[in-house]
């Protein structure tokens, strides 16, 4: 019997695509609501940038999972673009240490730095 339908690459890059594109935009729609100073600021052009950005960065250091890439967005409209390039470098690059306790991690140092409020740390965990 002959296969009735047969994904190729081609197919399957498109199913990713449009994954990607549906994160995209749930994310821009978070970050426009938990965010709008940051995201008027920018503007919704330059804030799915960032928000492409962050799922490439993220990536880099081996976070793919949705709801981490998601964390990791979010940090970066909390503390700024680069946040990744200071202090939280080191341990974001950690891939010895799940994506998920890398980036409570680098939320505990930014509280602990005053870059954040107190209450951010129960807050993010309380979202995740």
């Amino acid at each position: 019997m002959k296969p009735v339908f047969t994904l190729r690459d081609a197919h399957l890059e498109a199913f990713a695509a449009a994954a990607r594109e549906s994160f995209e935009d749930r994310m821009l729609a978070h970050v426009r609501l938990a965010f709008r100073a940051r995201h008027d600021e920018l503007g919704a052009v330059e804030s799915r940038r960032w928000v492409r950005s962050g799922i490439e960065r993220a990536a880099d250091y081996g976070i793919t999972v949705e709801r981490d890439v998601s964390r990791f967005i979010r940090l970066m409209f909390q503390l700024g673009e680069n946040f990744d390039r200071g202090q939280a470098r080191a341990m974001l690059a950690r891939r010895d240490v799940p994506a998920a306790l890398r980036l409570n991690r680098v939320l505990t140092m930014a509280v602990s730095s005053g870059a954040l409020p107190a209450g951010t740390v129960r807050a993010v965990e309380a979202e995740s």
